[in-house]
C-alpha cells in the first residue's frame, strides 16, 4: 500500500483488502509492541494486518515517559538482563534512528544524608556503563557542587556533595510508534485504527481469524490469518477471554501519572533524577525544548485501562513532592501545563514464576493475582510470551526501549511452516523512515536550494523522515510563489493524508504530540488551522464543532481537578 492511500478516505478500500485476503498474520494492538511485530513480519516477507481498536498509539505508547533508556534503576533488583537488553537497543537506536532517539544528560545530585551515597551511585554507573559494553553516548563523570549548582541551580544546597552525569536518551513516543507502523504500510502491509477486535474464529479448535467491527461505521467483517498475535498491552486478557472465556488474568496494571511544566517555573538547565522525600521513590525532571516532565508514579489499578484519567492521588503526590524538592517554588495546579496519566501491563507474579526460564507457555491459565505487599515499582519489566492450546499468541511486559527485540521473540514462536519461510530479521539494520545518511543528503540538498528555509527543512526530515522530499518541494513552492513561510499547512495536510488521521484529537494528541502545549494553545491551533484540518479530514462545520467541543472536555481542568478516576 501507498502512503497516499493510509488516511480516513481510505479506510473502505482497506476493509476490502482486509475481508478479501487471506494473511500470514494479524497482529492486534497497535501500540509500539504491535507495530513493532507488525513492521519486523512484513520486512520478513509475511503478509501481515495491524488492528487498533482506538487510535494507533493511543494507550501506554503515548502516555510514557519519552524516555528510550536502559533502565538505571533495574540494576538495583538485579534485572541485569533487562539492563543490558535495553541499553544494547537504546544504543543501536541512536545509530539508526538519530532523528527519533536523541542522547541527553542526566543528572543524580548526591547528598551526605541523602538515599544515594556518592561510592554508590559510582559503583552503579559502573555497572550500567558495563552492561551497555561501554558504549552509552557519553562516559558517566562526577561533578563537583559548583559545577552542581550551575547546571541545577535550584537544588536545595545544604549537604549536597556534588552530582553525576550519565547519558539515556529521549523519545517522542507516539511518533516512534507512528512511524513503525507506516514502515509496515509502505512496505506492503495493511494497517487500521479505531477498529475493534470482537472474537476469533476458529477450525478443529485452532484460531484462524478475528472477527472485527469498525467503530466509526459499525459494520463488521471476518478476516482470516494463518497466526494471530495478541499485543495489546493493558487489554491483553480481554483479547484472552476471546479464545479462553475461563483463562485466569495474566496481567495486572499500574498507572503512571506525569505532570508537564512550563520551563521558566523549573530552576533546571538539566534532566534531573529525584528521590521524593515523601517515600523514597525516584522522580524525573525531563527537560524537553519548551517545558519539563516530571513523573512519573507508579500506582495498582484494578479499573477499566480505557479510563486514563489522572488520579487526584497521584497529582496530589507529584506536586507535594516536587514543592519538598524545590520549596521556594511553591507549585500549584495553576502551574501545570499538561497531565496524563498511562497504564504499565505486568506481569502476574505467581505466573511469571511458573515459567522461571521460558517466557513461552501452553497453559492459558495463570495463577490469581496477589500484590497486596509488593509496590508496582518492584515488578520485573521483563517481557512474557504466551501461546494457548488454541494458537493465540500473546505478547506482554517489557518496555518501550525494547519491543524491537520484544518483536523478534514473538515471531520466533510462529508455526514452524511459518518459521520454514521468514526471512531473516533486519531491523536491527534498517532505519526507520530512512537511514541517516539519506536524511542528511537531503537536509543538505533542500538547504542548498534555500538557505531561508533550512530550520523547517530539517525539522520536516526529522519528524518525517524520507517523506519530507515531497514537504520541502511544497514548502518551497509555496514560498517562491508567495514569499510566505506556513509549514504548519502543509504538515497538517501531510499527516491527514499520511497518517490515518480520523479525528482532531489524533491530530493534536499524537500526531503533533506537543506536550509542552496548554490546553488553551491546543484549542487555539485547532481554531487556527480550522479550515485546513475541516478540508483535510473532509469534515462539516458541524462535524467539526462537535470534534472540537468534544476534545476540549479532555483537556487539562476536568483532568486536574478529578477527585478520582469516575
Amino acid at each position: 500500500m501507498e502512503m497516499k492511500d493510509f488516511n480516513k478516505q481510505s479506510r473502505n478500500l482497506i476493509f476490502n483488502q482486509l475481508k478479501n485476503e487471506e494473511f500470514d498474520l494479524i497482529i492486534i494492538g497497535g501500540g509500539i509492541t504491535g507495530a513493532s511485530i507488525f513492521r519486523d513480519a512484513i520486512l520478513r516477507g509475511f503478509k501481515a494486518a495491524l488492528i487498533e481498536a482506538r487510535d494507533f498509539s493511543s494507550g501506554t505508547s503515548s502516555k510514557s515517559s519519552k524516555l528510550f533508556h536502559g533502565g538505571l534503576r533495574y540494576i538495583k533488583s538485579l534485572d541485569f538482563k533487562v539492563t543490558k537488553e535495553a541499553c544494547s537497543e537504546r544504543n543501536l537506536f541512536m545509530k539508526l534512528n538519530s532523528r527519533l532517539v536523541k542522547p541527553i544528560p542526566f543528572m543524580i545530585p548526591v547528598y551526605r544524608k541523602g538515599n544515594y551515597k556518592k561510592g554508590a551511585v559510582r559503583l552503579l554507573l559502573h555497572i550500567y556503563d558495563f552492561l551497555s559494553n561501554y558504549q552509552n553516548y557519553r562516559n558517566h563523570k562526577f561533578l563537583s557542587k559548583k559545577e552542581t549548582l550551575k547546571q541545577a541551580p535550584g537544588l536545595v544546597r545544604d549537604g549536597l556533595v556534588g552530582s553525576f552525569i550519565y547519558y539515556d536518551a529521549l523519545v517522542n513516543d507516539s511518533r516512534l510508534t507512528l512511524d513503525t507502523i507506516k514502515d509496515g504500510v509502505r512496505n506492503g502491509g495493511r494497517a487500521i485504527n479505531y477498529t475493534s477486535v470482537n472474537g476469533v474464529t476458529k477450525s478443529r479448535g485452532k484460531i484462524n481469524g478475528v472477527t472485527l467491527r469498525d467503530t466509526i461505521t459499525g459494520t463488521t467483517y471476518v478476516v482470516k490469518a494463518e497466526t494471530v498475535i495478541n499485543a495489546t498491552g493493558p487489554f491483553s486478557d480481554v483479547i484472552r477471554k476471546f479464545d479462553d472465556k475461563d483463562c485466569d488474568p495474566l496481567i495486572v496494571l499500574s498507572g503512571g501519572t506525569h505532570l508537564v511544566f512550563r520551563k521558566k517555573d523549573i530552576p533546571l538547565r538539566i534532566t534531573t533524577t529525584l528521590v521524593s522525600p515523601i517515600d523514597g521513590r525516584v522522580l524525573f525532571l525531563i527537560k524537553h525544548e519548551n517545558c519539563f516532565l516530571f513523573g512519573t508514579t507508579d500506582t495498582w489499578y484494578n479499573g477499566n485501562p480505557e479510563n486514563t484519567m489522572p488520579d487526584q492521588a497521584d497529582v496530589s503526590y507529584l506536586l507535594a513532592s516536587i514543592n519538598l524538592l524545590f520549596p521556594p517554588l511553591h507549585l500549584t495546579r495553576e502551574n501545570i501545563v499538561n497531565i496524563y496519566c498511562g497504564f504499565r501491563p505486568l506481569l502476574n507474579k505467581k505466573k511469571k514464576s511458573q515459567n522461571p526460564d521460558t517466557h513461552t507457555s501452553k497453559n492459558c491459565n495463570s495463577a490469581s493475582t496477589s500484590f497486596e505487599n509488593l509496590h508496582p515499582s518492584d515488578v520485573s519489566r521483563t517481557d512474557y510470551y504466551e501461546i494457548s492450546p488454541s494458537g493465540l499468541i500473546t505478547v506482554t511486559g517489557g518496555k518501550l526501549t525494547t519491543a524491537r527485540l520484544m518483536a523478534k521473540k514473538t515471531l520466533s514462536l510462529i508455526n514452524k511452516e511459518q518459521i520454514k519461510k521468514m526471512r531473516k530479521c533486519t531491523t536491527h539494520k534498517r532505519g526507520i523512515g530512512g537511514n541517516n545518511e539519506l536524511l542528511k543528503e537531503g537536509i543538505a540538498y533542500w538547504t542548498k536550494r534555500c538557505p531561508d528555509l533550512s530550520l523547517y527543512f530539517k525539522n520536516f526530515f526529522d519528524d518525517y523522515g524520507t517523506d519530507a522530499y515531497n514537504l520541502c518541494d511544497k514548502l518551497y513552492c509555496q514560498y517562491k510563489k508567495t514569499g510566505l513561510r506556513d509549514p504548519e499547512r502543509i504538515r497538517i495536510e501531510y499527516m491527514c493524508h499520511n497518517e490515518m488521521v480520523i479525528t482532531i484529537e489524533d491530530l493534536i494528541d499524537r500526531r503533533i504530540g506537543n506536550i509542552g502545549w496548554s490546553e488553551d494553545e491546543k484549542c487555539d491551533y485547532l481554531v487556527r488551522y480550522m479550515k485546513t484540518i475541516r478540508k483535510a479530514l473532509a469534515l462539516s462545520p458541524e462535524e467539526y464543532k462537535q470534534q472540537y467541543d468534544e476534545y476540549k472536555k479532555l483537556t487539562m481542568p476536568e483532568c486536574v481537578h478529578a477527585d478520582s478516576r469516575s
